[in-house]
């Protein structure tokens, strides 16, 4: 491989990882994720960071991307992250609409937590197994629960 080509890999990757540090870093020293800790992924490459994973409110969400965006020296970003609120009415709509769960018997909850759904409620065993298949398939989320 010629040197000037692995120098410069050398360097991209260099750049990548400082650059992934500085991300930490600025998230880091958000009070909301020192606090709520969320499970995010960042990757750099060529110069192109991509955030993603699960945040606890639209706030938070907005927050991170606002302080991502604002960083220098990224090429560009990708956030691809959602939050507790959008999965909760995500799935709330997905059991109300779904033609295998749109007959379950309004009354039940749906709470989410770091992308992790619960749904609360009278179920058939039936009613169980397609409320959990139906849900698992909402993009962002992580586990359920249905009891």
């Amino acid at each position: 491989m010629d040197s000037h080509v692995m120098e410069a890999t050398a360097n991209s990757v260099e750049t990548d990882l400082d650059l992934k540090v500085a991300i930490e870093e600025a998230l880091w020293r958000m009070d909301t994720t020192r606090i709520t800790h969320p499970d995010l992924e960042i990757e750099v490459r060529d110069g192109h960071a991509t955030v993603s994973g699960v945040v606890n409110s639209p706030m938070i969400q907005e927050l991170i991307e606002e302080t991502v965006r604002g960083l220098p020296h990224l090429a560009g970003v990708t956030m691809d992250l959602v939050n507790d609120d959008a999965l909760k009415y995500a799935a709330a709509y997905a059991l109300a609409t779904h033609p295998r769960t749109r007959s379950i018997r309004p009354g039940c909850r749906v709470v989410s937590h770091d992308g992790h759904i619960h749904v609360i409620g009278n179920f058939s065993p039936v009613e169980v197994v397609a409320a959990q298949e139906v849900v698992r398939g909402i993009s962002g989320v992580r586990g359920v629960k249905v009891n």
